[in-house]
C-alpha cells in the first residue's frame, strides 16, 4: 500500500498472533439517513484503482507468511456491497484459511445476493435504519 508514494514499511500489532485490518471501502451507501453525515454516503464508490487493492491484499497476505499469522479483516463503507468489486474481494479473502472476515452493511442487498457470500465471511454486521 502507498501513503504519499511511499510503501508501507512495517505493521506493528498488539495481538501478536492476528493482524487486524479495518478497510472503509467506500463512501457511497444508497441510504441517506438524515442521521447520517454526507460524507458516508455521498461519497465516491473508492478512491482506488481495484488492481491496486488488490495488491494490498496480496501482500497483506504475503506479510501473513513472513509473520506466521492469521488476519482479521472488517470491512464497511458507505456500504461495502454497493463496490462493484466487493465479490471477487471476499473470493480472494475466503479462499486463505488464515483470513477471518466481518462485514458491517445495511443489508439492503437481495437474499439472493447474501446467499452467494454469507459461508465466505465470518461475521455480519447490519445495521437498523429506521427511515428505511
Amino acid at each position: 500500500m502507498l501513503y504519499n508514494n511511499e510503501p508501507l514499511l512495517s505493521i506493528n500489532n498488539k495481538y501478536p498472533s492476528h493482524l487486524q485490518v479495518t478497510w472503509l471501502l467506500n463512501t457511497i451507501c444508497n441510504f441517506k439517513c438524515v442521521y447520517c453525515k454526507p460524507s458516508l454516503y455521498g461519497g465516491i464508490n473508492h478512491g482506488f484503482k481495484w488492481e491496486n487493492g488488490k495488491r494490498f491484499i496480496e501482500s497483506t497476505l504475503q506479510r501473513l507468511d513472513k509473520l506466521k499469522k492469521n488476519s482479521n479483516w472488517a470491512i464497511s463503507g458507505g456500504e461495502p456491497t454497493m463496490s462493484p468489486f466487493f465479490p471477487e474481494l471476499i473470493d480472494i479473502l475466503s479462499k486463505d484459511p488464515r483470513v477471518s472476515i466481518s462485514i458491517s452493511t445495511n443489508g439492503s442487498r437481495s437474499l439472493r445476493y447474501w446467499k452467494k457470500i454469507a459461508h465466505k465471511i465470518n461475521g455480519l454486521a447490519f445495521s437498523f435504519h429506521p427511515e428505511t
